[in-house]
C-alpha cells in the first residue's frame, strides 16, 4: 500500500505498517486524524492508476501538493532500472548474525594484514 501523507500546518514524520483492517478498504480512501498537537493529518492512499515508476508524473504530484501547502510522504518514485543496493555495496550473501566464529574471525595472520593496511 502506498501512502501519501498531508499534515497542516507543518510536515510529520509517521510511518504506517498496513494491518489486516485495512484488507476490506477500498483502492483508494482518505482518513483525517488530529495529532497531539492539534495538526490534522490527512492520510490518503494514492489512486490505483499510479505509477511510482513515472519520474516527471512523481515530481508533478509532489510540486501540486506542494503548492495546496501539502507534503507527500511514502513510496514517490522507484527509479526501475536502478541496481540492487547489496550488488551495489557488494555486501556479503548471507547474513552476519547466522555466521558462526569460525567465518566471522579470519584468524590472527589476516587480522594483522588487515591492520598493517589501516596504519
Amino acid at each position: 500500500m502506498i501512502i501519501e501523507l498531508i499534515a497542516y500546518p507543518v510536515a510529520l514524520l509517521i510511518q504506517l505498517t498496513p494491518t489486516r483492517e485495512n484488507a476490506g478498504r477500498p483502492a483508494s480512501f482518505a482518513k483525517a486524524r488530529r495529532s497531539s498537537t492539534s495538526s490534522v493529518m490527512k492520510l490518503r492512499t494514492t489512486r490505483p492508476e499510479y505509477d511510482p515508476t513515472d519520474r516527471i508524473n512523481a515530481m508533478t504530484n509532489i510540486q501540486a501538493h506542494a503548492a495546496k501547502g501539502e507534503v507527500l510522504t511514502g513510496l514517490l518514485y522507484v527509479n526501475p532500472d536502478s541496481e540492487d543496493l547489496h550488488a551495489h555495496l557488494n555486501t556479503f550473501p548471507t547474513a552476519f548474525n547466522t555466521l558462526g566464529a569460525k567465518e566471522l574471525c579470519p584468524g590472527s595472520g589476516m587480522l594483522e594484514k588487515i591492520n598493517a593496511g589501516l596504519r
